[in-house]
């Protein structure tokens, strides 16, 4: 059981494994721009040394440019493809692998079909090598894998090829190639380690970014909203129905809804029964008030509503389906709950002040609760009960 304020062990190897897979997502959507640029740009050396060793080997090196152009067209054509990015990322992973391991092996043909007989345009054969394993360490900076395929094929196949060369100097030169692949791969375990603290670094703002606008939205609706019955709270009722000037935007009728007797209910059946009273009854209320108006706890038992361009007959008869909707047996654990409620409301101008609205809405709730409760009064009703005599006495409600 984990305890309060511990982490919990599932959630944080939750965390961690979507860290692994937005690092992983990171790491290709790095790598694929990179390489689409690298095949490109490997056009000029490949340019430039061809035109150096054209002399030495004319044969092997056209041999090597129709290969190195059909895998460099192949390489592009899998890269823009419009599904290449939206791939799972172990497909793109393997499909990558693949293409930098047919790549560098490639590249390490050269020695097989470019065999210049003279030692110092063996060693530009090399130096060409050398300068494709620095790309390959920078381009492949994010992802080991992709790396390992490329730098590997090209050092091994590239020192292979040397040494058919037969002598000392090639023997050499195959040498230096593997201790370049070597430096390479150490040069790569730095440029690996940045990149990856950088692509962390991202992943750890998102989701603090993220955990933000959570609090935030959090924060924001617990300021707006009424924890217990997710209405509005008194707050947010107020924006919504009030204009620039701070008074009512609309006409309409202005609604106070009182359970009666709450009292009773949360002391005697405790405060458990008497939330789940209130949060019953709002949820029957918001039914019936959201698709017309605008309905607010405004705390304890009391809530108002506010029902904008109605006609007054329409006021009365939604006030009475909130009184019927009351009176319906609440469930509980236990036998049902009754409950009923008392409705004041008046009717109100555009421009008329809230404070002056509500406590009209309040003076007909309070007639209705001396009347005896479980009843609807109209504001201009108030002043006459029953038998037309305004009673002096203070109903409990």
């Amino acid at each position: 059981m984990t305890r309060a304020g511990e982490p919990d062990a599932e959630q944080f190897g939750a965390d961690a494994h979507a860290d692994t897979v937005a690092l992983d997502q990171l790491r290709v959507a790095a790598l694929i721009p990179a390489l689409r640029r690298s095949y490109v740009m490997s056009l000029g050396s490949i340019a430039v040394f061809s035109a150096l060793l054209a002399h030495t080997s004319p044969i092997g090196l056209l041999a090597w440019l129709l290969l190195r152009g059909a895998v460099t067209g192949w390489s592009l054509w899998r890269l823009g493809r419009p599904d290449f990015d939206s791939a799972p990322v172990p497909d793109t992973v393997r499909a990558l692998t693949q293409m930098l391991l047919v790549g560098g092996a490639t590249w390490g043909l050269i020695p097989f079909l470019v065999r210049p007989d003279e030692t110092q345009w063996q060693a530009v054969v090399v130096l060409w090598l050398f300068g494709n394993q620095s790309v390959v360490t920078a381009v492949c900076a994010p992802h080991r894998r992709v790396f390992l395929a490329a730098i590997g094929s090209v050092t091994v196949i590239g020192a292979a090829g040397l040494l058919t060369h037969g002598g000392s100097f090639s023997r050499v030169l195959a040498a230096l190639l593997v201790l370049g692949g070597v430096y390479s791969a150490s040069v790569f375990r730095a440029m690996h380690g940045a990149a990856t603290a950088g692509m962390t670094g991202q992943i750890q703002n998102a989701r603090l970014a993220a955990s933000l606008a959570v609090t935030n939205a959090r924060l924001e609706r617990l300021s707006s909203t009424d924890e217990l019955t997710s209405m509005m709270n008194r707050r947010r009722f107020h924006e919504a129905i009030v204009d620039a000037d701070g008074n009512l935007r609309a006409s309409g009728a202005m609604l106070i809804i009182d359970v009666d007797r709450f009292k009773t209910i949360n002391d005697g059946l405790g405060h458990q029964v008497g939330d789940h009273v209130l949060a019953t009854l709002a949820a029957r209320w918001a039914q019936q008030v959201e698709p017309v108006g605008f309905i607010a706890r405004l705390g304890g038992d009391e809530f108002t509503c506010f029902l904008p361009e109605v006609s007054r007959d329409d006021a009365a008869a939604i006030a009475e389906a909130l009184r019927d909707a009351a009176s319906a047996p609440i469930p509980w654990a236990g036998p049902s709950i009754s409950a009923t409620c008392s409705v004041g409301l008046t009717m109100a101008d555009a421009g008329t002040q809230v404070p002056i609205a509500l406590a009209r809405a309040d003076g007909a709730l309070y007639e209705a609760k001396r009347r005896g409760r479980d009843a609807v009064v109209f504001e201009a009703d108030a002043t006459e009960g029953p038998e037309g005599v305004h009673s002096d006495s203070t109903p409990t409600r």
